[in-house]
């Protein structure tokens, strides 16, 4: 066996690199389990619910320029069309590309809890488990960074027959 042919240092070295490799695996398994049960059956709530047609308002606070909500309209698991909810304009092309689908803000939420976010809060309907709320801190120590989002006036739409 060629172990036994290993000086004592370095077998030793070798063992700690297999210890620091395994306490690296067990710590990103361990990850992965931090995320809440109430998050993962809301997730697969609205996974299952498959709402590919959907229109919903947002709201977002931030420490920018204040802004009207938004209402967002997804057609086939993209955000077709949005528009801000009071005065009815079209929000523009820029923007709407950086709103998500509420399928995108799971994913957000996944990526806050797989990373080093300091805070992730969030409220899901309690029917299609679509999340209300979303609030994360992706680092205490800096002021005014936090996501926080609100979504409300969920509803279906039918589908767009136009559309191949």
């Amino acid at each position: 066996c060629q172990f036994s042919r290993m000086q004592p240092l370095n077998l030793f070295r070798v063992a700690i690199l297999w210890l620091l490799l395994l306490g690296s695996l067990a710590l990103a398994g361990e990850k992965q389990l931090k995320l809440p049960s109430e998050y993962l059956a809301a997730r697969e709530r609205w996974r299952v619910a498959g709402v590919a047609d959907y229109q919903f308002t947002l709201r977002q606070d931030c420490a920018c320029l204040p802004e009207q909500p938004i209402s967002v309209v997804v057609r086939r698991g993209k955000v077709q069309r949005a528009f801000y909810s009071i005065s009815k304009v079209d929000v523009d092309a820029r923007r709407i590309s950086s709103l998500q689908t509420l399928s995108g803000l799971f994913r957000t939420m996944d990526e806050a809890y797989a990373g080093s976010a300091a805070e992730v809060k969030f409220k899901a309907n309690a029917q299609l488990g679509y999340l209300e709320y979303v609030y994360i801190d992706f680092n205490a120590r800096v002021a005014d960074e936090e996501l926080v989002y609100y979504i409300s006036d969920f509803r279906s739409v039918p589908p767009d027959k136009r559309q191949p």
